[in-house]
């Protein structure tokens, strides 16, 4: 029987509306993919190259290196590794050698290798990075959501969103360990994902993605230190939702490999802190202070070092501050139950608040717009979980992030400065709620 001649206009619709997911080991990214993810991750670069050089210009005029304390030290401790000098931050005349982990000052180290003492040129290149994550969650959407209607309208939703959300855009701009953190974290949770996606049980180049991830894991702790737990929930959430085609053996092979690449990152910074402290450090010595700073008589749920002036404390050496902080914040909890209740409450309100509770930043307009753009976002992430409340493997890596670190800050002082890095996956949400058929 000879073949029937399709018209071209029919056989495109076809096309259309039965093209198969292309989700299959070693196929290739759909064209109506790629298009819409250079286009956005394009915008996000355009948008964010604005506020760099905005930011730039603003801290220049003013003689300052960017908007919060915590740049100087970061650009200290750079301008020591440039040097070829002990890593060490000198504290009220006590030299603190472990008071942040490395990887963002070697960031601006290697930026300042490369292109000298000007401050834009880690901007740039953080606006770069961040510009690729938008690229990042859109293809962490599409792998999760799936690539049926409402899988497309959700991918390119995530694109949008993440591309031009205000509070993203300008934690871009700043040199903070956060505007590296964001772009990390988005590809460590698409090497998550990877190792769960489904149809890859026996693919030879897995046990290459488990050390993959596990290094990125790694060098996300050398950023922020506070993402250390996150590891031990990833191999937990791994160990169950890796595919029932993948044997236990199999499944605990491959978190072996995922630790080892955790390790190796780690470990060099490891064996350096036991040789400069004689025991082992697997962060920073800095939690001391920041735990007292979020569990102490005079706590108020925001940051206020200034009882690091207390001559008592002053004239402690690092591991003995450390130490001394934080026994006397496990101690207020236990004196004190109540009121660390009470504080964990109100930690809880400023990671979440609609608006900025620095003092700075209050001003009516900010609190208005920002709380313009929060309050839909937060809604909409709402919904978004209750859309994929069957979808486990979608809610992990779009809400744990977000979830951990709330929860983490009810221990530690709270800010929303904690929350904008951490929610750019949960867009992944707003974007699923957002793509439901009116």
């Amino acid at each position: 029987m000879p073949a029937i001649p399709i018209p071209a206009k029919l056989g495109e619709t076809m096309a259309d509306t039965k093209t198969p997911d292309t989700d299959a080991p070693g196929s290739a990214d759909p064209a109506w993919l790629k298009a819409s993810l250079v286009r956005w991750v394009v915008v996000a670069f355009l948008v964010r190259l604005a506020a760099a050089l905005a930011v730039d210009f603003w801290a220049r005029q003013r003689g300052v290196l960017c908007l919060f304390d915590d740049t100087r030290i970061y650009w200290y401790l750079a301008g020591r590794i440039c040097g070829w000098q002990s890593y060490m931050v000198p504290q009220y005349e006590v030299p603190h050698f472990a008071l942040r982990t490395p990887g963002y000052p070697l960031f601006l180290a290697g930026c300042r290798a490369l292109f000298g003492e000007s401050t834009l040129a880690p901007r740039l290149l953080q606006a770069l990075a961040c510009a690729l994550s938008v690229g990042l969650l859109m293809q962490l959407v599409r792998r999760t959501v799936g690539q049926e209607a409402r899988g497309r309208r959700a991918t390119v939703w995530a694109g949008r969103i993440a591309a031009l959300e205000p509070f993203s855009i300008g934690l871009s701009a700043l040199l903070l360990s956060e505007a590296l953190f964001v772009p990390l974290v988005m590809l460590g949770l698409c090497g998550l994902e990877r190792l769960t996606r489904p149809g890859l049980a026996g693919n030879r180049g897995l046990g290459l993605a488990s050390i993959g991830a596990g290094l990125v894991q790694g060098i996300t702790v050398l950023v922020r230190p506070s993402w250390l737990l996150f590891m031990p929930l990833a191999c937990v959430w791994l160990l169950r939702a890796m595919t029932a085609e993948r044997r236990i053996r199999a499944r605990a092979g491959m978190i072996s490999l995922f630790v080892l690449g955790f390790v190796l990152i780690l470990a060099p910074w490891w064996a350096r802190n036991a040789l400069v402290f004689q025991r082992f450090v697997p962060t920073a010595l800095w939690m001391g202070a920041s735990l007292y700073d979020g569990l102490n008589p005079a706590a108020t749920g925001a940051s206020d070092m200034r009882f690091l002036d207390d001559p008592e404390i002053r004239q402690l050496d690092e591991q003995s501050q450390d130490r001394f902080l934080r026994d006397q914040a496990w101690a207020f909890v236990r004196d004190q139950p109540v009121r660390a209740l009470q504080l964990a409450a109100i930690k809880f309100g400023r990671f979440w608040s609609p608006w900025p509770n620095a003092a700075e930043f209050r001003y009516p307009g900010v609190a208005v717009v920002s709380a313009v753009i929060s309050i839909p976002l937060f809604a909409l992430m709402a919904a978004g979980v209750w859309g994929l409340r069957n979808n486990r493997r979608a809610l992990f890596l779009m809400a744990a992030p977000l979830i951990y670190v709330s929860l983490l800050h009810l221990v530690f002082v709270g800010s929303i400065r904690y929350r904008l890095a951490v929610q750019v996956p949960a867009f992944g949400l707003v974007a699923f709620a957002l793509s439901k058929e009116k």
